[in-house]
């Protein structure tokens, strides 16, 4: 049988530590472990040549189809003809639009294309940039963060599903600090 623990500290949170039992076999029927990936069209931006290569490389390992661009601006225009189901993006795309600039007029010309900001900005203010409107299907992952492919493909099926995926550590730094009046509260 399994069981819950849970660890609590005044001023830091609580922490659930969940454990199950194993299962020594795969109920029949079903694959023993599905490896985690899709069959979408993804479109990877990132101005760093070797990011793009290795990004993209990762993901037809998954089973998905990939195209690649190295600006905000070929994003757009490739966009139209591809009509990828995510767009995976770095906010700094070199000496045109950002990855979010790009991301806007993307969605306003396909409303069901999924975004997804994978980058090393944590900034506040990049925050302020994802639209609050129309957040749908718009997911946010610092790359540092990224620790398996899992974490990376949970992002792109939550925005091709229409979710909102965020990266905990952003989450956390949006949280009101417990010294703060709203913390205290």
């Amino acid at each position: 049988h399994g069981h819950v623990d849970l660890e609590s500290t005044v001023g830091s949170g609580t922490t659930f530590s969940v454990y199950l039992p194993t299962c020594q076999e795969a109920p029949a029927g079903k694959p023993s472990e599905a490896p985690p990936g899709g069959t979408e069209t993804l479109l990877v931006v990132d101005d760093d040549q070797l990011q793009r290569e290795v990004a993209g490389e990762l993901l037809a390992t998954l089973g998905y189809r990939v195209e690649a661009v190295a600006s905000g601006e070929e994003a757009i225009s490739l966009a139209e003809d591809l009509q990828p189901d995510v767009v995976l993006m770095d906010i700094e795309l070199g000496a045109g639009i950002n990855g979010f600039e790009a991301g806007h007029r993307i969605k306003a010309r396909r409303p069901k294309t999924g975004i997804v900001i994978l980058s090393m900005h944590r900034d506040k203010q990049d925050l302020a940039s994802l639209p609050v409107d129309k957040a749908s299907g718009w997911s946010y992952l610092l790359k540092q963060s990224v620790a398996d492919t899992a974490t990376l493909v949970r992002a792109i099926e939550g925005a091709a599903a229409g979710l909102v995926v965020m990266d905990p550590a952003i989450v956390g730094a949006l949280r009101p600090r417990p010294t703060s009046s709203l913390g205290r509260l």
